[in-house]
This record gives C-alpha cells, sequence and structure tokens, in this order.
C-alpha cells in the first residue's frame, strides 16, 4: 500500500481546483461555502452549493490503514447526516471522498457496505494523481511569476563533510609552501589528523592563500570522479568560483570559502590538541550556521534544491516514511517520489537521492531520524531549525511571487 500525503494539501489541490474536484465528485459543484466549518456534529471538512440549489458536506480521507480509522471515519460520516435535520428548506447530501490505493482492499469493501446502507456519496481518488496535479498547480504558479524551483538531481555525495575534504589544501598551503608537497600532506592530514597533535599550528595560519591552480588541486585528489563531485558540492554552497587569471584557470575562495576555511582552521586548532578522534566529520556550530546562511540566502542551487524538496517531503508525508538502504520500492512509490523530487529516476537512483538528501539534512540539524528496525521504512521528525528553515523556504518563494505578480494586477 502506497504511504500518503498529508491531509491539508490534498485539500488545497482540490479547492484551488474545484473542476477538477467535481470531477472526482461526479457532482456539478457551485460555490463552496467553506472548509474546516464546525458544526455540534464535527467539523466539516468542506461544504458546497450545488447546482440544484442543495447542499454537499464532504468528509475527505487519505489513507484509511486501520480498524481504528475505519471506525473513526463512520461514526464521523453518521454524525454529519444528522445535518440534515439543520438544512431542512435544502436538499442535503453527505459525500465520503478517499484514496484508494492507500486504503486497504477489505476496508473498501466496509466502505462500499457502509454507503449502501447510509446513503451517503461514497468516491474515490488516487492518491498520486492528486500529487501530480498538486506539482501542476505549484509549476503554474511558478511559471505565472517567474519563480522556478527545479528538480533535484542525484549528485553521488553521502555527506556535508565532504566539504571539508575539497577545503583542506587551502589550509594546509601558504604563499610559501611547495604545491608538490601538498599531496602528500593533504593524504596524510585526511586519513589521519590526529597524527598532527605535535605541529605547530602554524602550519595552518601562516599566510594562507585564497586561491589554487586548477590543475595543481586537481592532481590531489585520487580519481577525476572524486575531484568533480567535490567541486559540484562545494560550488552549490557557494565556496568557491573558477576564474582565469592569466590565462591559468584558478579556483578562487568566495568570501563565504574564507569563512569556512577559517571555521575549519580553528576547529582543528582546538580539537586536534584536545586529542579529539575524527574532528573533521562533525560541524562546528560555527560551520553549521554558515551553511544555514547559505542555505537561506534565496540562490536555489541544485543541493540546495534537493534539501528544499526532502523538507516538503517530510511535510507531506508527515515524516510517516523513509527508505531503508535495503528497501525496494514499488513502482507506485517511485512514481510518488518522482513527482514529489521532479525527477525521473529508476529505484535504486531515487532511493539513493532521498537517503543521501536526508544525511544532509540530518547533519545541518533539521530533520532527525526515528529508525524502525523490523519495518522497512523509518520516520522522519523535524527539528525546531528544521520547521523555521521549511517555512522560510515556502515564504520566500511566496514572496517571490507576490514580488512578480502584484504589478501585473494593473489593468
Amino acid at each position: 500500500m502506497v504511504k500518503t500525503m498529508e491531509e491539508k494539501l490534498v485539500q488545497w489541490t482540490l479547492l484551488k481546483d474545484q473542476q477538477y474536484f467535481s470531477k472526482i465528485l461526479n457532482l456539478p459543484l457551485n460555490r463552496c461555502l467553506g472548509t474546516e466549518i464546525t458544526t455540534k456534529f464535527g467539523r466539516v471538512d468542506f461544504m458546497f452549493n450545488t447546482s440544484n440549489k442543495g447542499l454537499l458536506v464532504v468528509e475527505l480521507e487519505t489513507g484509511i490503514d486501520s480498524s481504528s480509522k475505519l471506525k473513526h471515519c463512520m461514526e464521523q460520516v453518521q454524525r454529519y447526516i444528522k445535518l440534515k435535520n439543520q438544512f431542512r428548506s435544502r436538499d442535503l447530501e453527505v459525500a465520503l471522498v478517499y484514496a484508494r490505493d492507500a486504503t486497504n482492499e477489505k476496508f473498501q469493501e466496509q466502505l462500499k457496505y457502509f454507503a449502501n446502507k447510509t446513503g451517503i456519496i461514497l468516491k474515490s481518488y488516487n492518491i498520486h494523481r492528486i500529487l501530480t496535479h498538486y506539482n501542476e498547480l505549484v509549476n503554474k504558479l511558478n511559471y505565472t511569476s517567474g519563480i522556478t524551483l527545479g528538480r533535484s538531481v542525484a549528485l553521488g555525495v553521502t555527506s556535508i563533510s565532504w566539504l571539508k575534504k575539497f577545503m583542506l589544501p587551502f589550509l594546509l598551503s601558504n604563499k610559501n609552501s611547495k604545491l608538490e608537497n601538498l599531496d602528500r600532506l593533504f593524504d596524510n592530514f585526511w586519513q589521519n589528523p590526529v597524527m598532527f597533535i605535535n605541529f605547530s599550528p602554524d602550519i595552518f595560519d601562516f599566510d594562507l592563500v585564497g586561491s589554487l591552480p586548477w590543475n595543481k588541486l586537481k592532481d590531489i585528489f585520487t580519481s577525476n570522479t572524486n575531484f568533480y563531485v567535490l567541486k559540484r558540492l562545494v560550488e552549490d554552497f557557494e565556496l568557491i568560483e573558477i576564474k582565469n587569471s592569466k590565462k591559468i584557470r584558478q579556483i578562487v575562495l568566495t568570501n563565504n570559502g574564507i569563512r569556512f576555511r577559517d571555521e575549519l582552521f580553528l576547529q582543528l586548532r582546538f580539537q586536534i590538541k584536545s586529542n579529539i578522534e575524527n574532528p573533521l566529520k562533525e560541524f562546528t556550530p560555527g560551520q553549521k550556521q554558515l551553511l544555514l546562511e547559505i542555505l537561506l540566502d534565496g540562490n536555489f542551487t541544485k543541493i540546495k534544491t534537493n534539501i528544499f524538496h526532502f523538507l516538503r517531503f517530510v511535510h507531506i508525508t508527515e515524516g510517516n516514511w523513509l527508505p531503508k538502504a535495503n528497501t525496494k520500492l514499488s513502482t507506485a512509490e517511485c512514481q510518488y517520489l518522482n513527482n514529489l523530487f521532479k525527477s525521473s529516476y529508476n529505484s535504486r537512483t531515487l532511493k539513493d537521492l532521498v537517503i543521501q538528501t536526508c544525511t544532509f539534512c540530518e547533519e545541518l540539524g533539521l530533520v532527525k531520524k526515528i529508525s524502525a528496525n523490523e519495518q522497512l521504512y523509518d520516520n522522519l521528525m523535524f527539528t525546531t531549525l528544521g520547521a523555521r528553515a521549511y517555512n522560510y523556504f515556502e515564504t520566500l518563494l511566496h514572496v517571490e511571487r507576490e514580488r512578480y505578480q502584484i504589478p501585473l494586477m494593473i489593468s
């Protein structure tokens, strides 16, 4: 059974395109009188005027995946039927609309029996099609405003801490160092930074350079793939830029890159002296703060786009599922995730993309993963920081849409 999306987003989609909702119900709908209306018989999800001057009360459900939820749903609908006594001058009908691909077949049969017995309208929808339509509506808003987020891209990166590996040469070299010795120093330091505990701190902070020749830096890495993957990572976090100086291709640190290099220096100086193992694996508060500043600067590079799509994934699914490395995604789950991440990957690449981006978000302190040992999927939850970052992303897109859209309202 496919995992569901948050009910509020299904609700938003159906309200945004009432014609689409009318097609699902197979009923002509007029004006929506309200959503989440509180009555003495419970809170109604939707209430519509119908074309025959009647009223339609709609109970919207996503996945019905337990007997208790099925029972609760039926009891709720039975209470709504009592609303007919309050609207005797108008015909009132009650409709139950649920996601069939997120509801057990046994429960679907019970719902059909319940509908025949009570005379309610029973309709179903496909959660994948709703998600696709949701993305289409969001894209239309993007196109009309000139703002687009783009698609997620598999980057082949498993940890943001790899930023430090690319930045180390800028820390280990100074204007008097010999570049031909840098590769050995770099490799030794990355493998075992604690071995430098007895070295003078001057190895790091004496007259450091802010740029290195492309070819010299590239030769330090064990393979071209490693170099280009890490270069993409630091570019996406806006720590470097590529410049041609005197016909020599240079990799130059940005202001953010210089800040990150200096934060890395402080980390190594104090953690190595304290004999802390693997000081390069964890981010310091200063490094994390800088990366979050870059993440939220409104420039949506590929890795930032991945992170934003992942935060939206956590929001839409309410953190109910995260594929494990040994989980095989079904065709329906691949379709769901590709729709959400605006990608077109196969099961393995898609799963790697989701798991790796989850790791990025964990490293930045945006989400927490809750391991479920005996289940196919882990759960997720936003940290306070992650919830605020996600809300900021959505607000930023909304504000940018308004900035483009408001002048167009002049006729």
